[in-house]
Formats: structure tokens, C-alpha cells, sequence
């Protein structure tokens, strides 16, 4: 996972995950994962759309860029990081993991479009007496954490039969780069099966709540 930040973007949250490797069928496939996501984890209000971006100074596979009335994707056409994944999948499992991705970077537009959490965040770490680049490492943590179990909740809605082994499989990348990555490794709080919406939540709402359930029991 990385976090890039300009001044033009107010709130940046990325993930480092697998993308395609062949611009030739990548903007298909991708484009029709987002399209899929879209429909479930997105609000019309978000004006959520995806681009390809070709620099990987820009992100290395996954970014959400987020502001008020938007929520752009960027996905870089050709990250290295997709074979590393969905060649450990089987082929029917590729295409509902990419929509669990696009899911996962809706979630972070979730999280601040309803301006929940990350100011409280701070303020408690400063309460606490922890230092900024802590406070910054834990809020970064705590949206990982978030857009995960978003990620979850869309698989479990979108693909039931297959969500708990695609997110046990995610779960377990997270936690086999946590050395070199630990603001991303949400396994060290989440299992698969900790995942459930109850009825009448939103996506959101269920997110907020697991994340909350999860992060008090440690």
C-alpha cells in the first residue's frame, strides 16, 4: 500500500494490490470490475468514476482520490503487482476479486464522503501523547482496515460463494508483507468470517461497525 498526497487532492487512499498486465484487455476488465462495484458500493452522489494513469509515481496499481462531490479511481494500466495475485487464483475468482479491489477504493470514498473517523482519529492520538508520524501510521492503518471490510461486505453481497475465500486469500497477502507494510496488514485485526452486514445497514454503517468491533477487542 502507498499513500501519495498534492496539494490539489485533499485525501488520497491506495491500495497495493495486483492490476492487469495487458493494456490490451486491461482497460476492458477493469472497466467492467468498477461498472460492477459501482452498482453496489457506490452512492450517485460521489460522481465516482475511473481513469488509467500511466505513471507509476501516481500509484503502483489502485488509488482513490477523493473530494467533496468526487470519487476518482485511478488504476495504472500496467502494475506488476496482478501477477503476483491472479495468477494464485483460479479464473472464474479473478474477475470478482478485481470488483472486490474497485470495492475496497469505494470504501475509502465512503469513509470521507460521510467524514467519519479520520478527525477524531487525530484528535485522540493527540490526547494520547502519540507523535504525528504515529498518528498518521495508525489513521493510515484504520482506513485499510475500513476499506476491507467494504471490500468484504461487496463480496459478500456480489459473489457470496466466493467471498470468504477471496478475502481470506487478501487477508493473507496483507499479512505476508505486513513486515515491510504493517500500515496496510488489516489481517492483524480482521478475519473473513468477521464480515456481516445485519439487516438495514449500509455498507458504510457495517464497515464502521466491524471495524470498531474488531479494533477494540485487541
Amino acid at each position: 500500500m502507498w499513500h501519495w498526497q498534492t496539494p490539489a487532492i485533499p485525501v488520497v487512499a491506495a491500495l497495493c494490490a495486483a492490476f492487469l498486465p495487458a493494456p490490451a484487455d486491461a482497460a476492458v476488465d477493469l472497466n467492467q470490475a468498477f461498472d460492477a462495484a459501482v452498482t453496489i458500493a457506490a452512492e450517485p452522489a460521489w460522481n465516482a468514476r475511473l481513469r488509467f494513469v500511466a505513471d507509476p509515481a501516481i500509484t503502483p496499481a489502485l488509488v482513490a482520490f477523493v473530494e467533496p462531490g468526487r470519487c476518482d479511481v485511478a488504476a495504472l494500466k500496467n502494475s506488476g503487482f496482478i501477477r503476483a495475485s491472479l495468477a494464485q487464483l483460479e479464473p472464474q475468482d479473478q474477475g470478482p476479486y478485481l470488483e472486490g479491489l474497485m470495492a475496497h477504493e469505494l470504501g475509502h470514498c465512503a469513509e470521507h464522503h460521510a467524514n467519519a473517523g479520520h478527525g477524531v482519529i487525530k484528535a485522540q492520538a493527540a490526547a494520547a501523547g502519540v507523535d504525528s508520524t504515529r498518528a498518521a501510521q495508525q489513521q493510515t492503518l484504520r482506513g485499510e482496515l475500513l476499506a476491507d471490510i467494504y471490500m468484504g461486505l461487496y463480496l459478500a453481497q456480489r459473489h457470496p460463494d466466493r467471498a470468504e475465500r477471496l478475502m481470506q486469500f487478501h487477508l493473507q497477502r496483507r499479512a505476508q508483507s505486513a513486515d515491510v507494510d504493517p500500515e496496510h496488514n488489516s489481517a492483524r485485526f480482521l478475519r473473513a468470517e468477521q464480515i456481516e452486514r445485519r439487516s438495514g445497514e449500509s455498507m458504510l454503517q457495517a464497515a464502521l461497525r466491524i471495524r470498531e468491533a474488531v479494533t477494540r477487542a485487541q
